[in-house]
């Protein structure tokens, strides 16, 4: 799954000049908690709401300038949801601009990737149930999923962990009726 296809496009921007106060009001109305920081068509900066809360009480007085941070870490619009998470793990980043040829085409957060993760999981087709299959050495997933073709059930998504106490393989199975 790529980026492309799970970025806001267009994100609502904010220029550096901007006061913080402005830049508040428009993640309030858009409930979001970022704000690309624009200046003549380029990406300068990002502000978050921590950005601003760090100035609370001054918001009206400070500009996005002082505020933003600079050069923020930013990701083409072909790269994989799975490469994305890493870095936004590693530095603690709830949200990225996604650009291309150096122009801002969309945000990707840590809830566009909630909603990616619940599709693939199957979690949110409507009445779908999940099923934890822990087979036995003898066992194989064949056996799992012939049980569950035997009730009628289709399988909408599976994936696959390692338990971590047994080192045994573990299967999740998102089925429906």
């Amino acid at each position: 799954m790529l980026v492309h296809h799970r970025m806001t496009p267009n994100p609502i921007t904010i220029g550096p000049h901007a006061m913080l106060s402005e830049a508040h009001e428009k993640m309030t109305t858009g409930r979001f908690r970022r704000l690309p920081v624009m200046d003549t068509g380029a990406l300068v900066g990002i502000l978050t709401d921590r950005d601003i809360l760090r100035h609370w009480g001054s918001e009206t007085r400070t500009k996005v300038q002082a505020a933003k941070t600079e050069t923020p870490l930013t990701i083409p619009p072909d790269m994989t949801i799975e490469k994305v998470i890493q870095p936004m793990l590693r530095d603690q980043i709830s949200g990225l601009p996604v650009v291309h040829n150096s122009k801002l085409i969309g945000i990707v957060t840590a809830s566009d990737i909630f909603t990616a993760f619940l599709e693939v999981t199957g979690a949110s087709t409507p009445g779908s149930i999940r099923i934890n299959l822990l087979l036995q050495d003898n066992e194989h997933l064949v056996d799992g999923t012939q049980i569950i073709h035997a009730v009628n059930c289709e399988i909408l998504a599976m994936g696959t962990y390692e338990q971590p106490v047994s080192n045994r393989r573990a299967y999740i199975l998102c089925c429906r009726r």
